[in-house]
């Protein structure tokens, strides 16, 4: 489809409307008021001291471009008296499987918004909630099925797990082949002064490998081969309640009552209570910040004298939950 932008031009206190199409050769990929205050400007010399406009630029293949307070007042005028159509609910696209990216979804869904999730597992389907407005894409995605994904978006959102650096990577390429705006939902880093901060999980398993003692692997089912090398009656791994973490535990040889399957995040107590009944010596656990409950399982290693091993990270560029939606209030306040 040609990409052509249209400029809609009112003056204040007139009744009448300049429409102009011209050819865009550049791609507009979001609201431009540099634009619009140039045009201001060059209307405001021509009208030779007349009233301000109100000005809307807008594309045929990427919606809104850019707007002025007097148009965004004009267009709800014109919706109110039924000269314009009711705007379409703006699409946001989340790339979620984490607490934010649910609370988020919720949130935009009950401001109106249209929301696509995208998860990586049956499991993040599930636990994710299916709300009018709400639609959930399951399974991984190629390069090109992101992008098309993309194309209707008015903005995107990564809300994936801190430590899912290869899908972060992976959404800002598509973002910026699909010429949409990406914001990145983060964690804040957690304080770990007094635990044994690692790499990776194994360097965390080097470091276990000539300790003795039990261990309770909290770091995930994917990191679970990183321990192979140490004896599996040591090794408790708590995982999400999946038959492809249960899988994975089996084929490693791991006993059945070892494994806990269970959905967090655990409170102090339930930590705690599980470390005395395990006879945990060493704790194995990434970085999960507040929402991850990792505040709990830092306190529980304090209290009963376990050795906390954090697999580190760093500070990520971005917004928290509450800024994330504010900056999402802009694009819905567009429309």
């Amino acid at each position: 489809m040609p990409h052509s932008a249209v400029l809609l031009l009112r003056y204040a206190g007139n009744s009448w409307i300049r429409r102009r199409q011209t050819g865009v050769s550049k791609c507009w990929t979001g609201a431009d008021l540099g634009e619009l205050e140039e045009v201001q400007r060059h209307l405001d010399i021509r009208a030779a001291g007349a009233l301000r406009i109100g000005a809307l630029l807008f594309s045929n293949v990427f919606g809104t471009l850019g707007v002025t307070p007097e148009a965004e007042q004009m267009l709800k005028d014109w919706r109110h008296a039924g000269v314009l159509p009711a705007a379409a609910p703006p699409h946001f696209v989340v790339f979620g499987g984490t607490a934010e990216g649910r609370e988020l979804s919720r949130r935009l869904a009950d401001e109106g918004a249209e929301v696509t999730v995208c998860v990586a597992t049956g499991y993040g389907s599930e636990v994710q909630e299916h709300l009018p407005g709400i639609k959930v894409k399951t399974g991984p995605l190629s390069a090109d099925e992101k992008q098309e994904l993309l194309r209707d978006a008015v903005l995107c959102v990564d809300a994936t797990h801190p430590y899912a650096h290869h899908i972060t990577e992976s959404v800002r390429e598509a973002c910026e082949k699909a010429g949409v705006r990406r914001v990145r939902l983060v964690r804040a880093v957690s304080k770990t002064e007094s635990a044994v901060v690692v790499k990776n999980a194994a360097e965390a398993a080097e470091y276990l490998r000539g300790r003795a003692g039990n261990i309770l692997l909290t770091t995930g089912v994917k990191e679970l081969q990183e321990f192979q090398m140490i004896d599996r009656k040591r090794l408790f791994p708590r995982i999400l309640p999946s038959p492809e973490g249960l899988s994975v535990c089996r084929e490693m040889g791991i006993p059945s009552e070892n494994v806990i399957a269970m959905q967090g995040p655990f409170s102090r107590e339930l930590n705690e209570a599980m470390i005395r009944q395990l006879q945990i010596a060493f704790l194995v656990s990434k970085d999960g910040g507040q929402r991850g409950g990792f505040p709990e399982k830092a306190a529980a290693a304090e209290n009963t004298g376990t050795c906390l091993i954090v697999i580190g990270r760093t500070e990520e560029e971005g917004l928290n939950l509450d800024e994330t939606m504010a900056f999402c209030r802009e694009y819905l306040h567009r429309m």
